[in-house]
């Protein structure tokens, strides 16, 4: 799978926006609509707007960026060998 760039995403004149908050995030949306969550932990003393500068956002968007990117390397990987079943080069 193939993921935005983070330069797709922040930079000069790109903006985010606010969709959803859920289970103690608050969930915003790139241009190129890719999602990313800030925790609650990291809302502390701050203002959040419906809309805003990415540039604001961009540890926000890269945590997530990576999160997802190791999450789906973690997944690609078979996992018949943790099962026990057949593995390749045994009989």
């Amino acid at each position: 799978m193939q993921f935005p760039a983070l330069t797709d995403m922040v930079g000069q004149d790109k903006r985010v926006y606010f969709s959803f908050y859920r289970d103690g995030e608050l969930w915003y949306q790139a241009e190129n609509g890719f999602g990313f969550p800030i925790p609650r932990e990291d809302m502390k003393g701050a203002l959040f707007k419906p809309e805003d500068k990415s540039i604001f956002f961009m540890r926000f968007i890269k945590k997530h960026l990576e999160y997802l990117k190791g999450a789906w390397s973690e997944s690609s990987k078979p996992e018949v060998q943790d099962i026990g079943l057949y593995k390749p080069g045994t009989k």
